[in-house]
Order: C-alpha cells, then structure tokens, then sequence
C-alpha cells in the first residue's frame, strides 16, 4: 500500500477537529448513567457529579437531582426529557402563596409537588426516605425559583433555575 496516499497530519487534525474539540452532545439517559466524580460542561461552567438523589413524586413519576455540591444541582425528569440547572440563593426571598420576589424580579407560582427520596448516593444533601415539598416560581424570561423543605427536619432552601 502506497502511504503517500495519506497525510497523517490531516487525519490528526481531522481527528482532534471533529471529535476531541467538538462538544459532546448527550441526552438525559446519558446523563443519568455518569458516575459519581465525571464532569460535565454546563452553560460554560464545570459541573462535578458529586451525588444523586432519585425523587419519586406522589404521581409515581420520578425525578433525579444531580448534586455538584450542595449549593448547585440539575434537576432531571427522564419521561419528560426535561433538566434544569438550580443554584442556591444566599439571600432571603419574599414570597406569598402565588408570588415570590427575587432580584427585584417578580416569579408567579406555577407547580407544587411532594416526593420521597428513594435513593440517595455520593453527596447528596437529602438522605434516603426523606420527604420533600417543593413549590416552583416562574418569571416572564422562563427562569425558576424553587423552594425545597424537607419535611423531616424543616429545612427550607430556595434556589434559582434556568
């Protein structure tokens, strides 16, 4: 076989262009399946999988919340195909039953659910058979305040989304 054929400089290049420096696009059951510790690039930022904890919701459907640490997460709903990313507020929300304030933005209450841990691995900040409320506060731009309690120890922690 004639190798002249080949320019193996190409290839390299062709290589490290389409496949290294390309960004990997996975879907939500591949996401599911990463292990405790793998990395993930999210809007422009590193997201370490740091702990997971399966929530199923009183409608049987489940949902799962990839922790990076215990003031960020993802939440998934694998049957809707859905994720959104949380970040924890460091400050006081004003709220009431329809509204929340955050920011100086208003959010108008939009979903409300209860679910159980049914798994907890890694670091995560809710432990197995841990019951939790959640209320979800939507904006006009589609970003989303949501406000946790765990009804096991009363814990109230509100986060935003988008």
């Amino acid at each position: 076989m004639d190798n002249s054929v080949f320019n193996v400089d190409k290839i390299r290049y062709d290589l490290l262009e389409n496949f290294f420096l390309r960004p990997f696009v996975m879907n939500v059951h591949d996401i599911l399946d990463l292990d405790i510790d793998a990395h993930l690039t999210i809007a422009a930022g590193v997201f370490t999988l740091a702990g997971r904890s399966l929530v199923e919701l009183e409608d049987g459907s489940r949902q799962m919340w990839l922790f990076a640490d215990e003031d960020l997460f993802l939440s998934i709903s694998p049957d809707a195909e859905e994720m959104m990313l949380f970040t924890l507020l460091e400050t006081p929300i004003e709220k009431d039953d329809e509204m929340v304030v955050e920011g100086g933005k208003d959010y108008e209450f939009s979903y409300e659910d209860r679910g159980n841990v049914k798994k907890a691995e890694g670091e995560s900040p809710y432990d197995e058979d841990e019951d939790l409320e959640f209320s979800d506060y939507e904006a006009d731009d589609g970003h989303v305040v949501r406000i946790i309690t765990n009804t096991f120890n009363g814990e109230e922690r509100s986060f935003v989304g988008h």
